[in-house]
């Protein structure tokens, strides 16, 4: 074994990290890897983004980061995700009702509060669908992309959060491409906007997804701002939980996993308020159809 890893050039043993921040060498910029890179119908069909360093390392020295092992495994819960969105669309038929939408405004709250929080489970399932199915492809070609749905949808407490593992390919190339050059953490304040605005036109360049942008925008820098005010007190509170948790009552954790559902009904409302913002009534009017 010691003998085989000698022979493998250096860069078999890099992760996707090192690979996208080491530099090629300047005949690697060529038209023929960036047409690959473009066209890599893995990823270009809605898979997870990679960095075009990373891309063309991997086709110089595939990934062996997921043994065949792993990789049955892998497609193992990716079937199990694909079962689970088949299971709730057999109960709750959530794109119908997001299509005929004043259907919505006749249910009780109680009924819209379970509606916002399956309409948020069922498209985390199918994104984690696409998304995994994608990259489990591009990972039989060699070719490692970073995970994209790195945690449930029920437990992202904050919009930076969100943000980092929920298209977390995506944060990654922003960060890479426009964050960092843009000044980073110094910043923050004037970088903001403008990346979200090209995160809202880069999905499609609609009027209602640039108010979106806004939105996510303001809620940022609010959460950025309060967070600065208070990172004494967080600090603080973090250490206190952290002593407490082995021994926190089973209320405790109720209460914790309350707020998390609390703040992804909240973040999900926001978002379909500002998704259907655009859409006249007079349009919504006109889809109605008897049940």
């Amino acid at each position: 074994n010691a003998a085989l890893a000698a022979a493998l050039p250096a860069e078999a043993s890099r992760c996707y990290k090192y690979r996208t921040e080491y530099p090629r060498d300047p005949a690697d910029y060529n038209f023929v890897n960036y047409a690959a890179y473009t066209l890599f119908p893995p990823l270009y069909l809605g898979g997870p983004i990679s960095s075009f360093n990373a891309f063309v390392s991997y086709m110089r020295v595939p990934s062996t980061s997921m043994p065949p092992r792993k990789m049955v495994t892998y497609a193992l819960a990716i079937f199990r995700i694909y079962a689970t969105t088949v299971l709730l669309l057999h109960f709750v038929h959530v794109p119908a009702l997001a299509r005929y939408s004043y259907l919505i405004t006749e249910m009780s709250l109680s009924e819209q509060a379970h509606f916002v929080l399956l309409t948020l489970a069922y498209l985390w399932l199918k994104l984690s669908f696409i998304w995994k199915s994608s990259r489990l492809f591009a990972m039989l070609s060699g070719i490692e992309v970073p995970e994209n749905m790195r945690r449930c949808f029920a437990n992202t407490l904050t919009v930076r959060e969100f943000w980092r593992d929920w298209h977390a390919s995506f944060n990654l190339w922003v960060v890479r491409y426009m964050y960092i050059p843009m000044g980073g953490s110094s910043r923050v304040a004037l970088s903001v906007l403008p990346i979200f605005l090209f995160i809202a036109l880069w999905h499609d360049p609609v009027l209602h997804l640039v108010k979106w942008a806004l939105c996510i925008a303001v809620m940022f820098m609010a959460e950025v701002a309060v967070s600065g005010c208070f990172e004494w007190a967080v600090a603080a509170f973090r250490r206190e939980m952290a002593a407490v948790a082995p021994r926190a009552t089973s209320g405790e954790r109720i209460n914790c996993q309350c707020s998390s559902r609390i703040n992804s009904l909240a973040r999900l409302a926001r978002f379909l308020a500002a998704m259907s913002a655009s859409t006249p009534e007079r349009q919504l009017c006109s889809c109605r159809m008897p049940l």
